[in-house]
């Protein structure tokens, strides 16, 4: 039972680290692109990256010239939202502090079809001359503006990173996180994040894709683990610089499967137990369920989404199909008594067999013996 449910979870493990990887994540051609753009556009202003600034017309003229190369980047790789940040003028937030940052941020929510137009696109930051220009509707939550807090950590945690080790490749300054990336925004989201350099070696902002949580969840069929719908899938995050001591703290990002509710409610954080360590194999574990009175089994498998020198490598991502004791046992276990009960039959037939032909033959000898 278990092999069935590893060899499953791997198969879905593979699909989604190749969409991860090879699609979503893969636009460094357009990034060199606009990082060009940019420098090129700030060099004929004479201004500088401190220069892009919300309201600023420098600022309007580089996303009128970079949208084409977004949209195209959101239509080529698949994904819900592309997004652009500028930096502006260098600061570090701290605490509650808020600053505003000019940028661009677009949304598809059907990337698998597309019309000859932008029609089913809906910008969601941008000045409002950007969106008039590139043709595209403003979303009802739409502002001309980033609202960027110290928890913005699509956009602090790449930034950081490359700031920190000028030499690290932006792929390798690369960061994904999940949440929500607007304020006051319904819609939970993944993102990956990579900054934005300049020739020489200044950080002019992040650029990105987003995977909006309604389209991850219709790439982890639930279905495919049991076909009464009554295993989930869960992507979550693995730190690894915790201590494991107690077991494996997941930090849920997504899930599939109405059965997780069932099993775990609302949970965003959940503990469970090794019964193997986690390797390049995956690994089983278990925990007890929060709203059902039995364990809950699951083969965890991680996903190689940084390279081993990245800076958020120890942010270990992780795809986990979830089974029931029940669901997962209950076939071998129904196996297991037909069975017995078939041998248990077998056995009274053949005792039933036996006697009934031993008692014949003596029957016979006795009427004989009578006779004579």
């Amino acid at each position: 039972a278990e092999e069935i449910l590893n060899e499953r979870v791997i198969n879905r493990k593979n699909y989604l680290e190749n969409e991860m990887i090879q699609r979503w994540s893969n636009f460094s051609i357009y990034q060199t692109k606009i990082e060009e753009e940019i420098e090129q556009q700030l060099s004929e202003a004479g201004m500088t990256v401190a220069d892009l600034v919300p309201g600023a017309a420098v600022t309007s003229d580089i996303l009128k010239k970079i949208g084409p190369d977004l949209i195209a980047l959101m239509r080529r790789n698949t994904v819900t939202g592309v997004f652009l940040v500028f930096e502006g003028p260098q600061g570090e937030l701290n605490g509650s502090e808020e600053t505003e940052k000019s940028g661009i941020y677009l949304r598809d929510l059907d990337p698998i079809n597309n019309p000859y137009d932008n029609s089913d696109l809906l910008m969601e930051r941008s000045p409002t001359d950007v969106a008039q220009s590139l043709d595209i509707a403003m979303d009802v939550g739409w502002s001309p503006r980033f609202k960027i807090t110290a928890e913005s950590y699509f956009y602090n945690n790449p930034v950081r990173a490359v700031r920190s080790n000028p030499d690290l490749a932006s792929e390798d300054a690369g960061y994904w996180g999940y949440g929500s990336m607007l304020h006051e925004d319904l819609i939970k989201t993944i993102t990956y994040t990579q900054p934005l350099i300049g020739n020489d070696g200044s950080v002019m902002g992040v650029m990105g894709v987003s995977l909006a949580d309604d389209y991850l969840k219709s790439l982890l069929p639930s279905k495919e683990l049991l076909a009464d719908q009554s295993g989930a899938y869960m992507l979550a995050i693995l730190d690894e610089t915790q201590s494991q001591e107690q077991g494996l703290t997941l930090q849920k990002v997504t899930h599939s499967g109405g059965v997780f509710i069932a099993m775990f409610g609302e949970a965003e954080e959940l503990l469970f137990q090794k019964d193997s360590d986690v390797s390049g194999e995956g690994a089983l574990i278990h925990t007890s369920a929060l709203k059902l009175n039995q364990k809950i089994y699951g083969s965890l498998q991680p996903l190689e989404l940084y390279n081993s020198n990245a800076p958020f490598s120890h942010q270990r991502w992780v795809l986990v199909g979830l089974e029931s004791q029940n669901a997962l046992y209950g076939f071998s276990h129904k196996m297991q008594n037909s069975i017995l009960t078939f041998m248990i039959l077998s056995m009274l037939v053949g005792l039933a067999a036996t006697m009934y032909a031993s008692y014949r033959p003596s029957r016979q000898i006795g009427a004989l013996a009578r006779k004579v």
